[in-house]
């Protein structure tokens, strides 16, 4: 009887540990983080030929034409793209966070999530920053990515004397 009553014991004691393991894992955790995004699920894929050659943009995601615009001058460019399309905004923040280093060597420099449930990241790559804008559409409506590339220097004005 007493065996039994070590092994039960026992067992109980290894249950609680393991619980207790799932739990600060987050796994089976009754206090979830609805702002924290599981951080396993896979990556968005990006376009092979984005729009813009040095900024990624996920499969599934069209440029919203009548509300984007590009500018060239003095060997700048001002880009201001909106896409659409359907995808978690946390998936959308790891994707920019990832492909932006990684394939296209761009430095984080800003994140910002505010309460509104829009993200906020920003880029710096040699002589331009680029902001991303992730908006969520909610019920019916498409997510947003605005991308705005422009310099992050004063451009040097030719005199015309």
């Amino acid at each position: 009887m007493m065996q039994r009553t070590w092994m039960i014991a026992g067992l109980c004691g290894m249950a609680l540990l393991a619980l207790t393991g799932c739990e600060k894992l987050g796994i089976g955790s009754s206090s979830s983080d609805a702002s924290a995004p599981p951080a396993r699920e896979p990556l968005p894929v990006p376009m092979v030929e984005p729009p813009i050659p040095d900024v990624p943009v996920p499969v599934g995601f069209k440029l919203d034409n009548p509300e984007s615009r590009n500018y060239g001058f003095e060997g700048a460019r001002i880009i201001d793209h909106v896409y659409t399309g359907n995808e978690d905004k946390f998936a959308l923040k790891r994707f920019y966070e990832h492909y932006m280093a990684s394939s296209y060597r761009w430095t984080q420099t800003m994140d910002r999530s505010p309460e509104g449930g829009v993200i906020q990241l920003g880029f710096q790559k040699g002589p331009e920053d680029c902001t991303v804008t992730i908006t969520e559409g909610g019920f019916l409506k498409a997510t947003k990515i605005s991308i705005f590339v422009r310099p992050n220097r004063p451009l040097q004005v030719q005199g015309g004397g």
